[in-house]
């Protein structure tokens, strides 16, 4: 198939999501002559491209809707209300692992966009929470490591650590990080 029949294909997807026009795969796949399996993979570089470039579009996502029988485009609201910003801080605190300071900085933040008497509300119900944090055996602050780690994982370089066998012996090692489990 041509460049420019994909490309077209490709645009015209995309310019019915924008214009809020429900996508059928199968109506699409007959009208471009093409398997089913690549208008989803002209919808999958869509969300791609939605996804890379999010500071202009915002968050947006593209789900298949049941009840119209095909794919929407849907803008995400990017501001959480207080029930998100409270899970957030549950799951945060459920964790327990970053120490007091990193929890309350992100606790802090994750309000901060609440309205005055949502804040109040959230603070209540974490307050005794917060209160008897249990703090994580390592005491280390955590979140800065996790970024370089994880920008390691994404340029594929190589980190030095600290390794403690089950023994209790300790040796350093040289790895190429592929990804992290918290």
């Amino acid at each position: 198939m041509c460049k420019k029949e994909c490309k077209n294909r490709v645009l015209t997807i995309y310019n019915m999501l924008i214009n809020n026009k429900t996508v059928n795969k199968s109506e699409m796949s007959m009208k471009f002559k093409v398997n089913e399996k690549t208008i989803r993979r002209d919808i999958s570089e869509i969300k791609n491209f939605f996804y890379e470039n999010i500071d202009e579009f915002g968050e947006v996502s593209i789900d298949y809707s049941r009840r119209k029988k095909g794919y929407i485009l849907n803008e995400m609201n990017s501001k959480c209300n207080e029930k998100e910003v409270l899970l957030l801080i549950k799951i945060l605190l459920g964790s327990r692992g970053l120490c007091k300071k990193e929890v309350n900085e992100i606790i802090e933040k994750l309000i901060f966009n609440l309205e005055k008497k949502e804040k109040g509300i959230v603070r209540e119900l974490i307050g005794n929470e917060l209160r008897n944090y249990v703090l994580p055996k390592h005491s280390k602050e955590l979140i800065l490591m996790i970024w370089d780690i994880e920008q390691a994982i994404r340029n594929r370089r190589r980190i030095k650590i600290n390794y403690t066998k089950v023994n209790g012996e300790e040796q350093k090692i040289e790895i190429i990080p592929k990804g992290i489990i918290y």
